[in-house]
C-alpha cells in the first residue's frame, strides 16, 4: 500500500523515508495500520467493500411471563 507524507520536508518512520508529496510503498502490516490511523499520511487504497449480510431468521419466542412465579406445591 502506498502512503504519502502530508507534512513539509521529509520524515523517517518504520524504516521508510517519506518525502512530502511523494508516495512510498509500505508492506509491513503493523506499519500500515499505524500509518492509516495517522493524520499526517494519506493512503491510496479504498476500503474493501463489505459484503451484504443476510438477516438472521426470526425465531419465534414465547412471551415472557411477568411477576413472581407461583409457590412450589409438594
Amino acid at each position: 500500500m502506498k502512503f504519502m507524507y502530508l507534512g513539509e520536508g521529509s520524515t523517517t518512520i518504520f524504516g521508510h523515508t517519506f518525502k512530502a508529496g511523494e508516495p512510498e510503498e509500505v508492506t509491513d502490516e503493523r506499519a500500515i495500520g499505524k500509518l492509516k490511523a495517522s493524520v499526517l499520511f494519506a493512503h491510496d487504497e479504498e476500503p474493501a467493500p463489505v459484503a451484504p449480510v443476510a438477516p438472521a431468521p426470526k425465531v419465534e419466542e414465547h412471551p415472557k411471563r411477568r411477576g413472581r412465579p407461583p409457590n412450589a406445591q409438594n
